[in-house]
């Protein structure tokens, strides 16, 4: 009787230990989500699983190190946006500077006059006397007259080269050049005439300039707050309506271009083209001497002839010019400038240019991500694969005022100005290509990015088929084995029992 209550004690113990082994290997299962923990569980899954969670985790490197080189990229195309809209400040600058004339040309108007052989010139620049003297001896043009009281020694009309200027009274004040067969006693192929002027009135008809009579004539003069170009040759051409908008009180300089080979002549407002008219032939000898700030016996308007002597001007005159040819446009202009220049406006230009490229330079070398800059030829490489078979080489460049060409942009004088604005225009064009280009690559990676996160988190999934658990069944299997060990436990409490009775009753 005791060696069977012995058995059956060692085999409940046995059983329980079975139980309780099961138990806790369910009971881990259940702790880690996984029927396969270790090598032990099942080698062939254990380490399949392993290798697939090894790939799973390189590939996820990949993905993090991508995800730093679309920040990189992302980083340069912000500093690329700031530049672009810097470039675009540098341009609305530049243009402002044409607008406003801020130039300074290398000579001053007098000298650049003088360079173009006019056959009159009149500066204007007399402090006494009755005579304004032509300062082309080697012509026929003779000295003007100064009728009327006209004031010497008037305020300069510009600070660059400027000098004296002379007062018009705007009632009876002239001056009267003698006919010469050099301008007006000859046929005109080609004419070119200039003036600077400051109206103190823009209302009422003004003449600055008038050669000829009521038949052929050419006629600079002021109406109704416009300054009017005009030509006009009996039965073959004009009177034309050249004309554009003045202000009283300020310096301008005009100009007339009449030129019968090209069939045009043109009228200028400081440097500037503001009309043209069709001339199919020469100008015709046009006798009754030239009249500057009131008419000398009679012209030709925009609306007709008209003789009297009236249309004074008021205000200031210098600088007049007669030539025998049509100066180019590039001379005109650089007259203007001359005129117009003014020091303390064309320096603040300067400034905010060199204010602009030092923020280039600036934010060239703040777009910058954990030590990569793409602005200042840095590069960026993307890796596709553990491997590294396949990968996408993202190459800065030097977007900085030396790498765009800007370093030693200026606009002090048109030429400069003008060769900055065409490379502005260069750098515009470099950046919004380079920021095109990192936007193709960035694309490319976000996608490689997608991808490869993908591809990582199938690898996961596919090492989780090979170990994870089924909760439900590894729960169900715990209840079981619980209610197993209970079973066994009681089982071997009641054999213990039974043996602790019978060992009592024997002895």
């Amino acid at each position: 009787m005791t060696a069977i209550n012995d058995s059956s004690l060692r085999l409940n113990l046995a059983n329980l230990q079975v139980t309780q082994n099961l138990l806790d290997q369910t009971q881990l299962r259940l702790a880690t989500g996984r029927r396969v923990n270790s090598a032990l569980d099942d080698a062939t899954n254990f380490f399949a699983a392993f290798e697939l969670s090894n790939e799973a985790s390189d590939i996820s490197n990949l993905v993090d190190n991508l995800g730093q080189n679309i920040q990189a990229i992302q980083e340069a195309q912000n500093g690329l946006d700031a530049i672009t809209n810097l470039l675009e400040q540098a341009q609305t600058i530049t243009s402002q500077a044409f607008d406003a004339g801020a130039f300074q040309p290398d000579t001053i108007l007098s000298e650049q006059i003088l360079a173009d052989n006019p056959v009159a010139f009149f500066p204007l620049n007399e402090t006494s006397g009755a005579f304004a003297v032509n300062q082309i001896t080697t012509t026929s043009v003779g000295d003007g007259f100064l009728q009327n009281g006209i004031g010497l020694g008037a305020p300069e009309l510009f600070p660059f080269g400027g000098e004296t200027s002379l007062q018009f009274d705007g009632v009876d004040d002239r001056i009267i050049i003698p006919n010469s067969t050099d301008i007006n006693l000859s046929p005109v192929s080609e004419r070119t005439i200039e003036l600077t002027f400051n109206a103190d009135d823009t209302g009422p008809r003004q003449v600055l300039y008038e050669e000829g009579g009521g038949i052929n004539s050419i006629a600079i003069y002021i109406e109704d707050g416009q300054v009017f170009f005009n030509v006009a040759a009996d039965g073959l051409f004009g009177p034309f309506n050249v004309s554009t908008g003045i202000e009283a009180g300020e310096t301008n300089h005009v100009a007339l271009t009449f030129d019968a080979p090209s069939g045009v002549f043109r009228g200028f407002l400081n440097g500037t083209e503001v009309g043209f008219g069709a001339i199919p032939a020469d100008l015709p000898p046009h006798s009754g001497g030239i009249g500057i700030g009131r008419l000398n016996g009679s012209t030709i308007f925009a609306d007709g002839p008209q003789g009297g002597g009236g249309a004074a001007f008021q205000g200031r005159i210098a600088n007049v010019a007669i030539y025998n040819e049509a100066l180019p446009t590039s001379s005109i202009q650089e007259r203007a400038d001359s005129v117009l220049f003014n020091e303390g406006i064309s320096l603040e230009f300067e400034q905010n240019l060199a204010l602009i490229k030092e923020q280039i330079d600036q934010l060239s070398r703040d777009a910058s991500f954990r030590g990569n800059n793409l602005l200042r030829n840095g590069t960026v490489t993307s890796i596709f694969s553990q491997g590294g078979g396949t990968e996408l080489v993202t190459e800065g460049e030097n977007i900085t005022t030396q790498g765009l060409n800007l370093e030693d942009s200026s606009i002090t004088s048109r030429a400069s100005a003008e060769q900055t604005q065409e490379r502005i225009r260069f750098a515009l064009e470099t950046v919004r290509d380079f920021n095109r280009t990192l936007g193709l690559d960035l694309g490319v990676i976000s996608t490689r990015e997608d991808f490869l996160s993908q591809d990582a988190n199938i690898r996961v999934e596919g090492a989780d088929q090979l170990t994870l658990a089924d909760l439900n069944e590894e729960s169900a299997r715990a209840l079981s084995l619980q209610a197993a060990q209970q079973f066994v436990f009681n089982t071997f409490s009641s054999v213990t029992t039974s043996r602790q009775v019978l060992l009592d009753i024997l002895f």
